[in-house]
């Protein structure tokens, strides 16, 4: 029988990793990791929500007429080029 492995996500970036347990990322060094699961993990390379935050602010940011409302608050968006009758 095949040894059980415990998949999981992280990302190498902010040293983040992703419990299922909790729905939650945890701040863990790769030597934690190994010390505390040692073989018997498999990690996933994956984006946390800091990396999904910073490239939508860097995306915005280049990419302004892609993202023309990206600025304004949310009660507002979607109603440029209304009129008043």
């Amino acid at each position: 029988m095949a040894p059980a492995l415990l998949p999981l996500h992280y990302c190498s970036v902010h040293h983040l990793l992703f419990s299922p347990a909790l729905h939650g990322w945890l701040s863990c060094t790769p030597g934690q990791i190994e010390h505390t699961f040692g073989e018997a993990l498999r990690l996933t390379e994956s984006t946390c929500p800091r990396c999904t935050t910073m490239t939508q602010a860097m995306l915005h940011k280049q990419f302004p007429k892609l993202y023309p409302y990206s600025e304004k608050p949310e009660a507002l968006r979607g109603t440029e080029g209304w009129k008043l009758a």
